[in-house]
């Protein structure tokens, strides 16, 4: 399918060239040339309520308080005291009666105390709250203290809401994912956006050993294919990575400093996104205004991305498709066709219709900067994580 364009008196007069058929659209716009672009809306990211300690002190002390209904002559409490101090913890033992389970700290100048108190069930099972233990788990015990050596209180960042990031050290990525993408992805291998997004943008990008090995698979080392200029950082390296089926995700080091993991998106729960939802009260022909202008549009057994790459030229909108995923669902964007009968109507309805027709769904996306854009995808319910 292709497209002319010709302006003519304040109308654009486009030619479409599909199955052998001569088509025209008329799009007249809904605001005059010269009237002054309203400013991009936010995008939806995430506040962060609360803000833990920053930075990790020089030194840190480990004190296990065992709540036991029962002390005196209780063997299975001195069982666990002995496995915490193999562990390189200090051990109190105490009645646990209307005692308050949990995990606290304080840092006086270089040094970090860290208090994490259990209640001792009748079954010997020792909780914490968010994580209990059992006496025939050593390894894991060894491990969660040694975290809390590292982490403190706060615990290590995988696996929680904003990838366990403070207030101020969301703000420091948040900084960094905003900015423009100034690295060209497309025709790179990982290992050489890896290297280009380190030296060119300066950013703290560290290939993991589980990439790596990933990579040692032939079928997994292929460059980029999709155009991402234009994007912020955050949103178009998430959209480039996606392509070869690996994501982003920050990080805080032992050291209190940001750096961003690479890793195969098939062991990442919590992949930098590929785009932020819009916040509720913003209307969509906001968000992509040139979608919402009203033509004669009308074609007839076209592949779905050709359609695609066709409306988001006229109206100069980023529409990304999700291929990796479609193809998972057996969905070829290049050859599935689909129809539009010829009538008055906006970009944005034949776009959702014709997505619609090869069983998939669009969404409304905004980039950290507020750009917005149009995500295509297979349908997928949504999962709220607790906070």
């Amino acid at each position: 399918m292709r497209f002319r364009s010709l302006a003519v008196a304040g109308l654009v007069w486009l030619s479409v060239a599909s199955v052998g058929q001569s088509q025209v659209i008329e799009i007249r716009p809904k605001k005059p040339p010269n009237e002054t672009p309203l400013p991009r809306p936010e995008p939806a990211i995430p506040v962060i309520k609360s803000s833990p300690p920053e930075g990790v002190p020089l030194k840190t002390i480990v004190e296990i308080e065992i709540l036991a209904l029962e002390i005196q002559g209780d063997p299975i409490s001195q069982n666990w005291g002995k496995l915490f101090e193999e562990s390189g913890a200090t051990i109190r033992i105490r009645n646990g009666r209307a005692a308050k389970i949990g995990i606290t700290e304080k840092v006086r100048g270089s040094l970090r105390s860290v208090t994490a108190s259990g209640l001792l069930d009748r079954d010997g099972a020792l909780s914490f709250g968010a994580v209990s233990f059992h006496l025939n788990e050593p390894e894991r015990v060894k491990e969660w203290i040694n975290e809390l050596k590292t982490y403190g209180a706060q615990g290590a960042p995988n696996g929680k809401p904003m990838w366990g990031l403070s207030r101020t050290q969301f703000a420091v990525v948040n900084e960094q994912m905003t900015r423009p993408l100034t690295v060209v992805t497309t025709g790179k291998s990982l290992l050489e956006l890896v290297a280009a997004l380190q030296d060119e943008a300066e950013l703290p990008v560290r290939l993991t050993i589980a990439s790596q090995t990933w990579l040692k698979d032939s079928s997994h080392d292929r460059p980029t294919t999709v155009d991402v200029a234009g994007f912020s950082t955050g949103t178009g390296l998430a959209i480039a990575l996606n392509e070869i089926g690996i994501g982003l995700r920050p990080t805080r080091t032992a050291a209190g400093s940001i750096e961003y993991e690479v890793l195969p998106l098939e062991q990442l729960s919590d992949p930098w996104p590929m785009g932020w939802e819009p916040l509720a009260e913003t209307s969509r022909d906001r968000i992509t205004p040139e979608l919402f202008k009203f033509g004669v549009v009308g074609f007839e057994k076209s592949p779905l991305s050709e359609v695609l790459a066709a409306i988001a030229t006229e109206a100069k909108t980023p529409i990304v498709i999700d291929i990796r995923r479609c193809l998972a669902k057996k969905i070829d964007v290049h050859t599935v066709t689909v129809s539009s009968p010829s009538k008055r109507t906006a970009w944005a309805l034949v776009m959702s219709q014709c997505v619609r027709q090869a069983g998939l769904h669009n969404s409304y996306r905004q980039d950290e900067a507020g750009r917005g854009f149009v995500l295509v995808a297979p349908f997928e319910a949504k999962v709220t994580k607790p906070e």
